[in-house]
């Protein structure tokens, strides 16, 4: 009895891994396959004109969708939105990205 539950403890640890890797190492698109950390990005402001309400950044080596989103606190998908760009676009050093302003949304109370 004893080894059978020794066995079954085993089983479901060697499960619960499995499924832990699975989930850490798979991409669903939104995530980086490759994350340098020796990279730092900068925020990169120069003001478009006020109507349009946006920033630019230009790409700089190492840069990819999801740290430039997560430079400028956006989604990955507005960003791709606002920039029409694909699911798998790759950016180019000195393409210009277009970073929408987002503003807080604030709650109307009477």
């Amino acid at each position: 009895m004893k080894r059978y539950i020794t066995f079954s403890i085993v089983l479901v640890t060697e499960i619960l891994i499995i499924f832990l890797l699975h989930f850490f190492y798979s991409s669903n698109g939104t995530e980086p396959q490759n994350i340098r950390k020796d990279v730092k990005l900068e925020k990169q402001f120069s003001a478009l004109p006020a109507e349009n309400k946006y920033f630019e950044h230009t790409v700089k080596s190492g840069d990819t969708l999801w740290s430039i989103a997560k430079c400028y606190n956006i989604s990955v998908k507005i960003l791709k939105e606002e920039n029409n760009l694909e699911k798998n676009s790759a950016l180019k050093i000195g393409q210009k990205i277009q970073i929408p302003e987002i503003k807080p949304e604030t709650s109307e109370q009477s």
